[in-house]
């Protein structure tokens, strides 16, 4: 096997030799012409002809006169492999440019735009208006061009020179075939904008031509240490003269600020668990996501894309934002409204924004925080999402394939040959073909860089210029947790792995905003009293049954648990659903609830054990809650009978009707408010006694290292708020302060 570097000295080397069979991987592409040469045996075919034609072009290629005999050459290929189709192809097309004087066919110029227009009407009704065929030789049309407000967010010299990145711009549209119809300038110069034609092969045909014309709008503006750039069709700038990192996630998040008025809609987050039974990722959306969505290991969670109503700008309009921290790209609104000079003042707007960084959203305290790029940046695993590039790209000798992937998720390993393209190396299997790669992080770049061969050979089905490896590098679509294992990288960015309870906006933030502490509370002696023979009207002075029954009953008082239900029933005891259920069906608030009531002799404290049991009780009876839950269980005429409880040989009776409707009226309100879709459905947790002290779980979730017994009780509350919400009910708990 010729390596890559053999090609400098291996055609003077071939004379000398007695080989009659060469094996070599790309070597007649990169420049080894030898008239010994006269078989071609091609072992698959390749991505695309043009890499055909150059290795036939080294076959019949001979130093001596145009028309000299030469030795025919031969090229062999596997059967079914249409390379003969191919050449053919080639054939036609040398054919075809000689016919038209001896130049290539232009596809991409002023003339074909030019022809485009013109096979346009002049004056069509389009979309709801009246539209004049395009002039792009009038002034108007500058007035007429209309831009997002959305960007990709760089960080550039303060000193970028305008005229120059202009430039590049051109260059870059240039290579990716696009004509460049109009180029113009805000007069402060510090906004440029290009209109191109873009060309695209139809994806329907394998072999004809097709092009379908577009239209794209580039438009960047530079503000200070910021560049915001905009282009239709995707064009990457990463690696152009000037143009410095993307902004941060965590500079990103304050574009979605705290806020009364402020709602998260929309959350994509990526896992950093990943295990193989593991959700690599999941989206959520909701009226607001602030008490909805909540999920077990938030916190090993990254945020990539969040859209949100906030209110912002100097008139403080509201205004729906949609913010990509994989990519930098923020948005504000739909459509194509502003005009260059307004494309650049909202990017001001924005740029004021990150400039002020204001208080971010609390949600997003709940998952993985970014941070600064660790001591040790070394790699012991990696998640390539291929989903990201899954379909555009091809192999060698698969034509109009999509990459097929295993698994993607695998252990990195140290390489210590020091001619390794990098410190690192892991196996990805593609096609059914194991690829090696190396991978190091790139202090400059600030980004994880791959070198692969075999991936560089998968080409984009657009560009064949553009490989997998180049692909993969531009987007850093990948997950790599690091050998400190308190760090992760993804998409782009460094995040902390750290449940961090004392962070009031953070995961503990989250379970203290669910408790509610109650005077009175601790002092309670006992669950439901002691028994006492014969029927009473309330029971024992002191028990929890007595005092949420005060609470919540509208002829008793005090309110001291909120709002009091004007239909309360108990329901303890014999295929109970809670302790007590309420409804409550008034317009302006309807609302249903079950309420659980628990009791622990002992001082207030942080109990586990204890709280597995109230929990279970709530997420048990989740089917009852549900929109489209069973009707309560029981006879209809349940609620008009008595709780009864016996105890060493006394019974006593309570009415289980504590206010409101009959037992089959209440059922049938209960059954009705809780399928409407504006009633609050809720779970009461109502613990007494020594269960729970809201100081108390401050305290410990206050500590560096909270005790086992708290972490417990985190999670254990955290699951039982996540099965309420997966059916969109409320939790709420209620414990001595």
């Amino acid at each position: 096997m010729f390596r890559p570097k053999a090609s400098e000295f291996f055609s003077s080397l071939l004379d000398a030799r007695a080989e009659r069979f060469l094996v070599h991987q790309y070597m007649l592409i990169e420049g080894i012409d030898d008239p010994n040469c006269t078989i071609l045996a091609l072992y698959e075919p390749f991505s695309n002809t043009r890499m055909l034609v150059q290795q036939v072009g080294r076959l019949i290629r001979h130093p001596g006169p145009i028309g000299e005999h030469v030795p025919r050459a031969y090229v062999l290929s596997p059967l079914g492999s249409e390379v003969g189709d191919d050449w053919c192809s080639f054939l036609k097309y040398d054919t075809a440019c000689r016919d038209n004087g001896g130049k290539p066919f232009i596809r991409n110029d002023g003339k074909v735009l030019e022809d485009l227009v013109k096979a346009l009407p002049e004056l069509d009704y389009v979309a709801g208006k009246f539209r004049l065929r395009i002039d792009l030789d009038s002034a108007d049309i500058h007035n007429d061009l209309r831009f997002p407000s959305a960007a990709v967010a760089f960080s550039v010299p303060p000193d970028l020179n305008m005229d120059e990145l202009q430039r590049h711009i051109t260059a870059e549209l240039a290579a990716e075939d696009r004509h460049q119809a109009i180029v113009g300038t805000t007069p402060d110069g510090h906004c440029r904008y290009h209109l191109t034609l873009r060309l695209t092969p139809s994806p329907f045909l394998s072999g004809y031509l097709f092009h379908a014309p577009s239209l794209e709008a580039t438009i960047y503006a530079k503000c200070a240490g910021r560049l915001f750039f905009y282009d239709s069709a995707g064009l990457w700038i990463n690696e152009v003269d000037g143009i410095g990192p993307r902004i941060n996630s965590k500079s990103l998040r304050p574009l979605l600020p705290e806020g009364s008025e402020n709602s998260i809609s929309f959350l994509n987050v990526k896992n950093t668990d990943l295990g193989p039974l593991s959700l690599r990722s999941r989206s959520l959306s909701a009226r607001s996501l602030e008490r909805s969505g909540v999920f077990m290991g938030e916190h090993l969670n990254v945020v990539t894309r969040a859209t949100g109503s906030i209110t912002s700008g100097p008139d403080a309009a509201r205004k729906r934002r949609a913010v990509g921290f994989s990519h930098s790209r923020v948005r504000d609104g739909k459509g194509t409204d502003l005009t260059a000079e307004e494309f650049a003042d909202w990017c001001a707007e924005v740029n004021k924004e990150l400039d002020v960084a204001a208080e971010a959203a609390t949600i997003f305290s709940r998952f993985a925080a970014p941070a600064d790029v660790p001591a040790d940046t070394s790699p012991i695993n990696i998640l390539i999402d291929m989903l990201e590039v899954g379909g555009l790209f091809t192999s060698s000798g698969r034509r109009n394939s999509e990459i097929q992937t295993e698994d993607l998720c695998v252990d990195v390993q140290q390489d210590n040959d020091p001619k390794a393209p990098g410190r690192f190396r892991f196996t990805l299997r593609v096609d059914e073909t194991d690829h090696l790669v190396w991978i190091d992080w790139v202090p400059k770049k600030r980004k994880y860089w791959l070198t692969s061969p075999g991936l560089s050979k998968i080409k984009s089905k657009e560009n064949e210029r553009i490989s997998l490896t180049r692909r993969l590098n531009q987007l850093q679509p990948f997950r790599i947790i690091t050998a400190d294992l308190k760090h992760t990288y993804v998409n782009g960015d460094f995040y902390a792995l750290d449940l961090d309870l004392a962070n009031a906006r953070g995961a503990g933030g989250l379970v203290l905003d669910l408790l509610t502490p109650i005077v009175g509370l601790d002092a309670i002696d006992s669950e439901k009293g002691e028994i006492r023979n014969g029927h009473f009207n309330d029971w024992e002075e002191g028990s929890l049954f007595s005092f949420i029954d005060k609470a919540l009953n509208p002829d008793r008082g005090p309110a001291i648990l909120g709002t009091p239900f004007p239909n309360l029933v108990c329901d303890d005891l014999q295929d109970e659903v809670g302790d007590f259920i309420g409804v409550d069906e008034q317009p302006s608030s309807p609302r249903v609830a079950l309420i659980v009531a628990k009791w622990k002799k002992g001082n207030p404290g942080v109990s586990a054990s204890a709280f597995y049991d109230v929990c279970a009780q709530g997420v048990k009876n989740l089917a009852y809650m549900k929109s489209d839950g069973n009707p309560l269980p029981g006879a209809q005429s349940r609620f008009d009978s008595d709780w009864r409880l016996s105890s060493n040989g006394l019974t006593q009776t309570i009415n289980r009707r504590r206010h409101g409707r009959s037992s089959k009226a209440f059922r049938a309100a209960f059954q009705r408010m809780r399928t409407a879709p504006s009633t609050e459905r809720s779970i009461w947790l109502v613990c007494s006694g020594g269960m729970l002290s809201l100081e108390k779980l401050k305290t410990e979730f206050a500590k560096p290292h909270p005790e086992p017994h708290v972490l417990q009780f985190y999670h254990l509350v955290v699951s039982t708020y996540s099965a309420c919400q997966s059916v969109g009910v409320q939790l709420r708990i209620f414990c001595a302060e």
